[in-house]
């Protein structure tokens, strides 16, 4: 067994069976169990910043059923950060970060890959993030992405 409770080992043949496995019990979850790990999730990340947010952050906007990072988007804006989403360029799919006022979807338009992505907002030079949270399906013990 690998350091996830349950799930196999992270070899190559391993990492497949793991996605699939990870895949299936994110499918059987319910909205509200989503939005309850959601908010888990927010709240272990609010927690490790304790009383000093970082000032500039990109967070992804959840498609299908990614955790939604919405709670710690609100936590971060009403600290005074900056938070931005990231867009992607027509040409060459790079991701820029783009200050946001609000973490709302209706602000945002879907790019070339279906990910929503804000339509206005200042580009932040990527050097000055403190903090860009990526999406993933799983992670070991020691926080490698699967």
């Amino acid at each position: 067994m690998s350091d996830m409770d349950g799930l196999p080992d992270n070899n190559e043949h391993g990492k497949a069976a793991l996605r699939q496995d990870v895949s299936r019990r994110i499918q059987a979850m319910t909205a509200e169990e989503r939005a309850e790990e959601s908010a888990a999730g927010s709240g272990h990340l609010i927690d490790w910043f304790d009383s000093t947010p970082p000032g500039r952050s990109m967070l992804y906007m959840p498609i299908g059923n990614e955790i939604d990072p919405a709670l710690l988007a609100d936590t971060l804006l009403g600290a005074g950060s900056t938070v931005c989403v990231p867009r992607s360029t027509r040409d060459d799919c790079v991701m820029e970060p783009i200050k946001v006022e609000r973490f709302d979807r209706a602000q945002m338009r879907k790019d070339q890959m279906g990910v929503p992505a804000p339509v206005d907002g200042a580009r932040i030079d990527p050097g000055d993030l403190q903090l860009v949270l990526v999406p993933g399906m799983a992670f070991d013990r020691s926080g490698r992405r699967l």
